[in-house]
């Protein structure tokens, strides 16, 4: 009778039944090795977050004191000889654009600061537009003689530390971080050697 080639010969004499067949594990991801792991967070993307929060928390104050400043507005308003009734209804408005684009700032402060730290790319282009957007709005708010000097000193910090988050999220350094695995890393492919010592596609 001839032997099973992948019984074991010492089961075989202790007539203990053949041991299946063990086969080698597949490189990559669920099937073998874990997949490669995100590099550590670099000092640029750390600063940049930091920076953003900083954004944010700059943000709130400013809500602050631009509800302070509303009476120096109606004032300026009532001297330039508008009515009353014009002026109490932009008082009303000018609460609300405060109140509430200042938290809807804050907020997307806060978003863009979790998004960079977890590494996604978007994050660093979604931002650089809202930095835009912010410098527009600011020349804006800089021209306007109803303004006050604190307000726009507050818009001039949140300039600065949105200019320095993206410096710093678009810095070399922080390349890496925000730099996705190749396709397919999880199942091997791209990130390891094909299995079994084959050439890739295309190349055999």
């Amino acid at each position: 009778m001839s032997q099973d080639p992948w019984q074991n010969p010492n089961d075989q004499q202790q007539g203990l039944p053949a041991a299946p067949p063990v086969y080698p594990a597949y490189p990559g991801g669920a099937y073998g090795a874990p997949a490669p792991a995100k590099p550590p967070m670099p000092n640029s993307v750390r600063l940049a977050v930091n920076f953003m929060y900083a954004g944010m928390a700059i943000g709130l104050v400013h809500i602050i004191i631009g509800l302070t400043e509303i009476n120096k507005i109606t004032d300026q308003l009532r001297d330039d000889g508008i009515a009353q009734t014009t002026i109490d209804s932009d008082k009303s408005l000018f609460v609300t654009t405060v109140v509430i684009g200042g938290l809807i700032g804050a907020g997307l402060w806060l978003w863009m600061a979790l998004a960079c730290r977890a590494g996604h790319n978007y994050a660093r282009i979604v931002s650089t537009v809202f930095f835009g957007l912010g410098v527009l709005g600011s020349l804006s708010s800089f021209s306007n003689k109803w303004v006050p000097a604190l307000d726009k000193a507050f818009s001039g910090l949140t300039l600065l530390a949105g200019l320095l988050a993206i410096i710093f999220v678009w810095s070399g350094q922080s390349s890496p971080y925000f730099r996705r695995p190749a396709p397919g890393y999880e199942y091997g492919y791209g990130t390891q050697q094909p299995p079994y010592g084959q050439p890739p596609y295309g190349q055999g």
